[in-house]
């Protein structure tokens, strides 16, 4: 397995068995408990008791991936660190410690990355771990437990399968996965949840199929999971809750398999919790007064755990409860290990008013831009206590109030703790659009491409501003009508729809439709053969155009009529003529027998026809237009979605 760092192998002590339907054996790993057994794997530490990962016993090559420590990381999973480190810079998005003798591994976030997350590798371990339905004999529920100290109330799990992808280790959407979770909970917290309903209500709950005798939404959670991308911040959050500087969450494990094993599961550290008869705080913390908002601050503390038998411990960490978020005197903070718990107070002081440090980088937001969810760049408040004292804040500290944001001038109301000051910004929606003349030349039985369109688009703001369509970014759908039956310059309208975020807009350009040279006649499969009075067989004829570069366009029976008369034996000339460019080409056919004997000269009589369709033939007589099916494609008047 590979943890953040380092190349991990994991002993079959991480692997058990629980039973299954019909005698199947469903895989149980608690792999990520970390522990003396497990950590040992990845991790050692060095000459000042530090815990840092273990050097890969390979040889660097080009496709393996430096990354901290000294240590490399396989080239197979290297584009999962990406969630980790910068991939240009190789700056950290998210570090790790071990603390608690190795028993709970420390995530902190170093940046606002979207996706700070931290990858392990399964399929190292030599067994084959099947995900799915756990009534069908696969793993499917997952116990995590973390104590969450961030704002964060959403942590998010992806994966890599042989069932996605083919095994080439990169996460697909359709396998993240979030689980709800409590923010600013510095207790201990168990989530148990099965991985298929959560991946199916994470992302496409609405559009899998329901397993009709379960009643289960299909999901992604399936085949041999190769690898697991722990997201401590959630995935792809951009509404200011996810990850930020310093945001951190300690993990006591994190464990797969069946439902009774999930429920069931302890870790040695929560063994040794329930043990634990009383705490002490030993030492004070040195920090006794607090601002409205503050995080507590545990420096100098310590605490002694002791155990029933006796035995005493001072404890490298602890869970804490406080609310920091109203003015008092003697505010309550509850420190628990197990069930035992002491308390102390201290003060926090009052907010006296709060103002905009730092405007947001621009008052001005695209309809698109903010989806469903606003946080302005840069905006950051300065905060000014009840004794004077002032601290600057930055977005994901304060909350932003409004109504639904609609076009035109909106007022955001910043709220911290209670104290509120506000600013307004304008939301612009794209109102109309403009198409610059097509510059690639069509031709019959060509088609013309979204993509065709899209780069020619303007989108015109309701604020008179303009961006091409590439740089709105709105995801927009194309209507198109053209007709590309004419040479010459022809008319194209075009609808575009993005209705996620209102914008229906039309508008009208030109494209150039290129008349062919010539029209050909391929008989090589065609009836060349035929008796008098015999109609023409259309089966094996390809009539096409033929362009001035020298390629063809079969053309469809609408384009075209044949032209023959079978009334006399002989060697008879049967002629193709297209409808709109009036371009025709000839051929012979052999026609046998007698002619039958007329005192009149049979009249020219035409029909349209296809394949076995009926002729009118005078007496004695068969002369015919009719149309012909070939074996291609050309479009005449087009409206495309």
């Amino acid at each position: 397995m590979v943890l953040g760092v380092a190349s991990l192998g994991i002993s079959a002590a991480s692997i058990t068995y629980a039973a299954g339907p019909n005698n199947s054996k469903i895989t149980c790993v608690d792999f990520l408990d970390f522990s003396e057994a497990n950590n040992k794997e990845w991790v050692e530490k060095d000459a000042d008791g530090n815990w840092v990962a273990k050097s890969v016993s390979m040889t660097p090559s080009a496709p393996d991936t430096l990354v901290a420590n000294s240590a490399y990381v396989p080239s197979k999973q290297k584009n999962l660190m990406k969630f980790m480190k910068d991939g240009s810079t190789g700056a950290d998005h998210l570090t790790w410690t071990l603390t608690d003798n190795g028993e709970i591994l420390k995530l902190k976030a170093v940046d606002s990355s979207k996706t700070p997350g931290i990858p392990f590798c399964l399929d190292d371990m030599g067994v084959d771990i099947t995900a799915g339905q756990e009534l069908k004999g696969r793993m499917e529920y997952c116990k995590i437990r973390i104590r969450n100290y961030s704002s964060a109330d959403q942590l998010s799990l992806a994966f890599t399968s042989s069932n996605i992808g083919g095994g080439g280790r990169v996460i697909s959407n359709v396998s993240i996965t979030n689980v709800d979770v409590d923010a600013a909970s510095p207790e201990w917290k168990t989530y148990t949840f099965s991985m298929i309903e959560q991946n199916s209500a994470t992302n496409y709950g609405s559009s899998l199929k329901v397993d009709e005798k379960t009643g289960i939404a299909g999901s992604r959670w399936a085949g041999n999971i190769m690898d697991v991308v722990f997201f401590p911040f959630g995935y792809n959050v951009t509404d200011g809750t996810g990850a930020h500087e310093g945001a951190e969450m300690d993990i006591d494990y994190i464990v797969f398999g069946t439902k009774e094993y999930c429920e069931n599961y302890k870790s040695a550290l929560e063994n040794k919790e329930s043990l634990v008869s009383k705490i002490e705080i030993t030492k004070p913390a040195t920090k006794t007064t607090y601002y409205v908002g503050e995080g507590l601050d545990t420096t100098g503390m310590e605490v002694t755990a002791t155990f029933e038998d006796g035995s005493k411990e001072v404890l490298e960490s602890y869970n804490v409860v406080y609310n920091f978020n109203e003015e008092t005197d003697s505010s309550e903070v509850t420190v628990s290990y197990g069930s035992a718990s002491q308390k102390y107070n201290v003060k926090v002081i009052g907010i006296k008013e709060i103002a905009i440090e730092t405007p947001a980088k621009t008052t001005t937001y695209e309809r698109a831009s903010i989806g469903s969810v606003f946080a302005p760049e840069g905006l950051s408040i300065k905060v000014t206590y009840n004794d004077g004292t002032t601290a600057v804040k930055a977005l994901g500290s304060f909350k932003l109030e409004h109504d639904a944001l609609k076009v035109g001038d909106n007022v955001i109301t910043i709220n911290f703790f209670g104290a509120k000051t506000n600013f307004t910004i304008n939301v612009i929606n794209v109102v109309s659009i403009k198409i610059d003349a097509l510059d690639k030349t069509y031709r019959y039985g060509g088609e013309i491409s979204d993509k065709d369109i899209s780069d020619k688009i303007t989108c015109v703001y309701s604020d008179g501003s303009e961006k091409s369509y590439a740089d709105a970014k709105i995801n927009a759908t194309f209507e198109k009508e053209y007709d590309l039956t004419k040479a010459g310059e022809i008319e194209v309208k075009v609808k575009l729809t993005a209705s996620a975020y209102d914008i229906d807009c039309s508008a009208t350009t030109t494209a150039k439709v290129e008349a062919p040279a010539s029209v050909e006649a391929d008989t090589s499969l065609a009836k060349l053969e035929y008796n008098v009075d015999d109609r023409f067989s259309t089966e094996g004829l390809i009539v096409s155009y033929v362009y001035a570069d020298g390629k063809k366009v079969i053309l469809e029976a609408d384009y075209y009529t044949v032209k023959y008369d079978f009334s006399e034996p002989g060697e008879q000339k049967v002629t193709v003529t297209d409808k709109y460019a009036g371009l025709s080409a000839s051929f012979m056919a052999t026609v046998k027998g007698t002619a039958k004997p007329t005192t009149t000269k049979p009249a020219t009589t035409t029909a349209a026809s296809s394949g076995g369709c009926k002729s009118v033939i005078g007496a004695g007589a068969a002369i015919a237009i009719v149309s012909v099916i070939g074996a291609g494609v050309v479009l005449g008047k087009k409206k495309e979605n």
